[in-house]
């Protein structure tokens, strides 16, 4: 925090903020720091006060089974009184968030697993989950080969530049023999090369195809 920052700071308005986002009281002590660099006091008092009113609105079983929806982790700040209602909001948002089709979107997206969501507890979570990490392997795969693919095909192009290349000079009339033996060695060597990549393009694509059924089974 900046000098003004600190000298005009509203500490009951900024403990509020910090509490309605579940945020630790301990968290005043970084503003404490921050301001005393600038010989500015912060008031702890008024934090507080207004902590405990943003920890009011944060501690709800709204607020806890939105959290849950969304898969979202939080911290141990509610009151004994008001954590009960915030945790059963909690639980209840957390089963519905660790569903067969989370899992199978996080697994699909190569994402990790989420830590709300233990294989042990949400096991239609974890089969989803499974499920979604396969067809991304496989997904993986395809595109690894799409890749490999193109490479292909632009080595092909330049093949046959090379090949158009090499024939209008053995066709040239003022081509000498050394030319002609030379691009005559050379035509030879391009064509056996584009033939054998022609070889593997169409191997490639029959095994981008194989994969691509199998992603469909999955």
């Amino acid at each position: 925090m900046s000098k003004k920052e600190c000298l005009t700071a509203d500490w009951q308005a900024i403990g509020y903020e910090q509490g309605a986002q579940g945020h630790n009281a301990s968290g005043f002590e970084r503003f404490r720091k921050s301001c005393a660099k600038h010989t500015v006091t912060a008031d702890f008092n008024h934090f507080l006060s207004g902590h405990n009113k943003g920890l009011a609105h944060y501690c709800t079983f709204d607020n806890g089974l939105a959290l849950g929806q969304k898969g979202k982790t939080y911290n141990t700040v509610c009151p004994r009184q008001t954590y009960p209602s915030f945790d059963e909001g909690y639980r209840a948002g957390i089963y519905q968030y660790c569903d067969y089709n989370t899992g199978y979107e996080k697994g699909l997206g190569g994402y990790d697993a989420d830590t709300t969501c233990p294989a042990h507890t949400f096991t239609s979570y974890a089969r989803g989950y499974k499920k979604g990490t396969e067809k991304h392997a496989v997904q993986e795969r395809i595109d690894y080969l799409a890749s490999d693919l193109r490479q292909i095909e632009l080595e092909l192009e330049q093949l046959k530049k090379d090949i158009q290349k090499t024939e209008g000079i053995l066709i040239g009339e003022n081509t000498t023999a050394a030319e002609r033996k030379s691009a005559l060695d050379d035509n030879r060597r391009y064509k056996q090369r584009y033939h054998a990549l022609d070889n593997d393009y169409h191997d490639l694509e029959e095994e981008i195809e194989d994969y691509e059924r199998e992603y469909d089974r999955l």
